[in-house]
């Protein structure tokens, strides 16, 4: 019976609650590390490589 007591104490005691995470936003904003290389570039995400200067006509800056 005491065991039994013990064990009903000892599940109670390291039994805790799921806390919710918390609510994080989707939107960040990220800046630029350096000055546009040049004109017609714009600030885009790359699928692999992240945030970088993009241009419709020659690609992404610095060879991504």
């Amino acid at each position: 019976m005491k065991s039994l007591i013990n064990a009903v104490c000892l599940t109670m005691l390291l039994t805790g609650c799921a806390a919710e995470p918390a609510v994080v936003s989707p939107v960040a904003v990220v800046r630029p590390a350096y000055p546009m290389p040049g004109a017609g570039y714009l600030w885009r995400l790359h699928p692999a490589n992240g945030w970088g200067w993009y241009h419709p006509r020659l690609g992404w800056h610095r060879g991504w």
